[in-house]
């Protein structure tokens, strides 16, 4: 399920007590303007413990049809919310956060087309979500308290330790901390900077993602649960942070395979091997497309 061939904006759907009784779910207007063209109208939604439901995308009603099972099979109550990430072929991964904005424990369910087993859920692999909302009365400065039960988790799951990264949407990455006696991320001062955004508070919501490999990948949502891409390079330097100097770039020539549903991958030339260890083991490119002369 960790995997996902076309870097678009993530979007997130609050479920409300309402929803529980609908059939329906409108995705945001922001998304389907930009990536609803992409989306194929019969579609799969899969989440990590193996649960997959085919449904129906209406371009025109800029819907999801067929989704209450969802509800049904998962036990929900209201409160909770899906992180939808589209994976560019023929659907999406989708994350549960629950009502305590932690990513749950999945349940060992798979959906009643299936025959098949339920997978085993591994934070080491694709990491933990939390949310935190951003409001007037509880605002972002330099440190901030997630939410008490993601920091639980990452400690006691993930060996979350004194010293975090900050991986942001535009690829750059920022030194900070955790302070283990009040729970709280420190250092956040820089990541609004390094996104070109003056005030994190004017947002909706932050979305964040620990894997136990020292990085917390940081979301930035608007006020229509839509993930804010901000503009930058991946290996732009910060001055918290020296690092060697390697080339930046690396050219990849086009080939039909590539095109291929079930294209494995592409390779990278050994020459770039210095910038190639600089990656984490998920990261963000740049990738800009030309004609070789």
């Amino acid at each position: 399920m960790e995997v996902t061939r076309l870097i678009a904006e993530r979007f997130v759907k609050y479920v409300t007590e309402d929803d529980l009784f609908s059939d329906e779910m409108r995705v945001p207007h922001r998304f389907c303007e930009k990536h609803g063209h992409r989306i194929p109208q019969t579609l799969f939604l899969e989440f990590r413990n193996g649960y997959r439901v085919q449904i129906t995308f209406s371009y025109d009603l800029g819907t999801f049809l067929g989704i209450q099972c969802l509800y049904d099979d998962f036990d929900l109550e209201g409160g909770e919310l899906f992180l939808f990430q589209y994976n560019g072929v023929d659907g999406f991964n989708v994350y549960l956060i629950g009502r305590d904005f932690c990513e749950i424990d999945y349940p060992a369910i798979v959906h009643r087309s299936q025959n098949c087993r339920p997978h085993k859920v591994s934070l080491q692999k694709g990491g933990l979500h939390g949310i935190r909302f951003l409001t007037e009365g509880n605002p972002v400065h330099d440190e901030f308290v997630p939410p008490r039960s993601f920091i639980d988790r990452c400690v006691n799951d993930l060996s979350l330790r004194c010293f975090v990264d900050y991986i942001l949407s535009n690829g750059k990455k920022v030194s900070g901390g955790f302070n283990h006696s009040t729970g709280a991320l420190c250092g956040f001062h820089l990541v609004g900077q390094h996104l070109g955004i003056p005030d994190l508070n004017r947002y909706n919501m932050l979305l964040l993602n620990y894997a136990g490999n020292v990085n917390l990948t940081v979301g930035v949502f608007d006020d229509d649960f839509v993930e804010v891409l901000s503009q930058g390079t991946p290996l732009s330097i910060v001055e918290s942070m020296p690092v060697p100097s390697v080339e930046t770039n690396f050219t990849i020539t086009v080939q039909p395979c590539h095109s291929q549903q079930y294209c494995p991958g592409v390779n990278i030339s050994a020459e770039y091997r210095p910038l190639l260890n600089m990656w984490s083991r998920t990261d963000y490119i740049s990738v800009y497309s030309g004609t070789a002369c």
